[in-house]
């Protein structure tokens, strides 16, 4: 069954093992930021809950598990429908092990939530303590001064300390010990009065302005690449990235099947030389076609082609290139020689004055071999 809060926003309750609660914002538009917070206790997906309310570009899925459930959770959930997943604590440093190629954004505990929570144990008449990692104490000294009897102070470095330093803590007459999730765990455990520093409005409203403002930054960026890329690929003069094995990276609109085996032939030469030019005809039509070595970390080795269409005034042919006839080299040096010179005369279309002079002998000497081929 949905409910409509006042602030116009339907909140879906799930009955299933996971505990998911979505809360959709009815007007979910293609801009919608979509979080998955992974709440380590129960009370955080509520302040999440009531700092979206004004937030109605956010949709949130949030499911309850700690640092030891969240990996039998996280199997059941499609990660790349979100773009931010949220979590706390152990419990987000677990999750960023599970999903390494996503950023886990650990909501933490502020300077605010330590205060919220040494405010309700002021004026108390009994021997209390703050125990945890660096974070809570670092918050916890900052606040030192602030209070007539500030609660003593212990540090752990790892989550299998906590049992022993607890132990101590109970031999040496506390009653009250405040710390995060895990210190609140084991202290239950272990019949001790705890209170948990949980994560306030402050500072979930204050990772949401992040996350929002983020998204509004990247956004525009996207828009901003979005306007270049429709520029150079609606272009009228074909554009092409090629690697440098002449297959093709990039293409734009006007690029024809045509022009690919050109620039084939041209990667290798920019690769060498760092630019190469050249003009050819493409389907009947002059084209100027320049190419040059991309100056990129992220495509190294690859060819930033432009294809200029030309007037026929400005195409300059290629020199043709000549075929080198194969000629064998079987025989004695005799038949060699007679060969070589029946291939000058073929070329020479006959003319042995002609022949003569490229090989440079006598018109006898031709006619010598001429006669003995014909014989």
């Amino acid at each position: 069954m949905s409910e409509l809060n006042e602030k116009n926003t339907v909140k879906k309750r799930v009955n299933d093992p996971l505990q998911e609660q979505i809360i959709l914002p009815k007007s979910a538009s293609p801009d919608t930021i979509r979080l998955l917070l992974i709440a380590p206790y129960a009370n955080l997906v509520h302040v999440f809950d009531d700092a979206l309310y004004d937030r109605p570009n956010m949709l949130l899925t949030a499911l309850e598990a700690d640092s030891v459930q969240v990996r039998e959770t996280i199997r059941t959930i499609s990660i790349d429908q979100y773009d931010v997943i949220i979590s706390r604590g152990k419990t987000a440093e677990v999750l960023q092990s599970l999903i390494p190629n996503r950023r886990i954004i650990d909501v933490g505990v502020s300077l605010y939530d330590v205060l919220r929570t040494l405010r309700r144990t002021s004026g108390r008449h009994e021997k209390i303590c703050v125990i945890g990692f660096h974070n809570i104490i670092h918050y916890t000294a900052l606040l030192r001064g602030f209070f007539d009897e500030t609660p003593d102070v212990f540090t752990v470095s790892d989550s299998e300390e906590l049992p022993r330093r607890l132990n101590e803590i109970r031999n040496a007459g506390y009653t009250l010990v405040l710390g995060d999730l895990r210190t609140h765990n084991y202290a239950s455990i272990m019949g001790m009065r705890s209170i948990l520093i949980e994560t306030g409005e402050e500072t979930v409203n204050h990772l949401l302005d992040f996350v929002e403002d983020f998204f509004e930054t990247s956004r525009d960026l996207l828009r901003f690449n979005r306007f270049f890329l429709d520029i150079i690929h609606t272009a009228p003069s074909p554009l092409a990235v090629c690697d440098h094995t002449g297959s093709m990276i990039y293409r734009s609109e006007a690029f024809t099947p045509e022009m690919e085996t050109l620039l084939r032939n041209m990667s290798q030469l920019v690769t060498e030389n760092g630019e190469a030019k050249r003009t050819t005809m493409v389907a009947g039509k002059p084209f100027h076609i320049s190419g040059r070595l991309m100056q990129s970390e992220d495509y190294p080795d690859c060819s930033l082609f432009l294809i200029r269409a030309i007037s026929p005034e400005q195409y300059v042919p290629e020199p043709a290139k000549k075929n080198t006839p194969v000629i064998s080299l079987e025989g004695s040096l005799h038949d060699i020689t007679r060969r070589i010179i029946l291939e000058v005369l073929n070329e020479e279309r006959g003319n042995q004055a002609a022949a003569s002079r490229r090989l440079n002998i006598s018109r006898t000497t031709l006619r010598k071999y001429v006669d003995e081929s014909e014989s």
